[in-house]
């Protein structure tokens, strides 16, 4: 299960979806073990690949439509 966390200030503003993931709900192991989303990271880009999809699919969105900043 992925857990996400929301700040309540950023919740009430209009147009803004925001997040912020923990590490359980993912496929990584090891060092990246669960949920890891970087690519820069040394974790294969197939197992974030799939941690992107199981959040996107969480959050209801295509994986390509999420963004994460380097």
């Amino acid at each position: 299960m992925i857990h996400l966390l929301h700040f309540n200030e950023l919740a009430r503003q209009k147009g803004i979806r925001h997040f912020l993931s923990t590490r359980p709900g993912g496929v990584s192991t090891g060092t990246y073990c669960s949920l890891n989303l970087g690519l820069k990271s040394g974790d294969t880009k197939e197992n974030v690949a799939a941690n992107c999809s199981l959040l996107a699919k969480e959050l209801g969105l295509d994986a390509k439509d999420l963004f994460f900043p380097d």
